[in-house]
């Protein structure tokens, strides 16, 4: 949580090293840090930075991690979905161990998501939990599995999957299926239709796709219509 000390460490390590893989860590590093304070007036020149360090270090398996966060970037700071598909789809092509081929599919279900593209979204957060079930990604596309199936507004199969979640081995995993597990019962427990819960998922998605004012209309408006609830 110091990102201006991460940053001078981090530009530290870029003068004092020729590893090319120590420098691609670096860099993505650092760009995280200029992604997460940027405002839409940064973007041009993060994309030009993505774009000089892909020509630098090229588009193959060293740079995996930088492909994946330029995706990332594309998709959720600049809403161009598409060209993030067609960078993640070029990965997929390289020769990456099942790990790496997890982290682009996750990157790539969660810009389909973003898309409103559910179901394929879900085929490929499924793909990775059974490829890597006894590895906490695979949990993690469980939930994410999960969270496409609440957002959908398919409230009794998600209310089984987070269920099944409740005592995944990664704690942070298992609070979050906890948290929507009750979310979802308690409101089933007050509402057998769900009226207030599918506007609050469709809000919670919102807030997922970085659309805070959308959602923020759609929360008021559960204040006031849905007061009972």
């Amino acid at each position: 949580g110091q990102p201006d000390t991460a940053a001078e460490i981090l530009n530290f390590v870029l003068e004092n090293t020729n590893d090319a893989d120590l420098k691609i860590q670096s860099h993505t590093s650092l760009l995280e840090i200029k992604i997460d304070k940027s405002t839409a007036a940064d973007y041009p020149l993060i994309n030009a930075e993505f774009d000089r360090l892909l020509a630098e270090f090229g588009s193959g398996t060293n740079s995996l991690s930088l492909q994946i966060l330029q995706a990332n970037f594309l998709t959720f700071k600049t809403n161009n979905a598409e060209l993030s598909r067609t960078i993640l789809k070029k990965c997929l092509t390289l020769p990456i161990n099942k790990y790496q081929e997890a982290e682009v599919k996750m990157e790539l279900a969660d810009v389909l998501l973003f898309d409103e593209k559910f179901n394929q979204a879900q085929i490929l957060y499924t793909q990775i939990q059974e490829d890597l079930s006894q590895d906490e990604i695979g949990n993690e596309a469980s939930l994410k599995a999960a969270k496409t199936s609440y957002y959908k507004g398919e409230f009794d199969w998600a209310l089984q999957q987070f269920k099944a979640l409740k005592s995944a081995s990664s704690q942070l995993i298992a609070n979050d299926a906890l948290e929507i597990y009750l979310l979802i019962n308690d409101s089933k427990n007050s509402d057998s239709t769900f009226v207030a819960l599918k506007k609050f998922a469709k809000g919670d998605y919102q807030l997922y796709q970085k659309k805070s004012a959308a959602a923020l209309v759609l929360f008021q408006s559960i204040l006031k219509e849905n007061k009972g609830d």
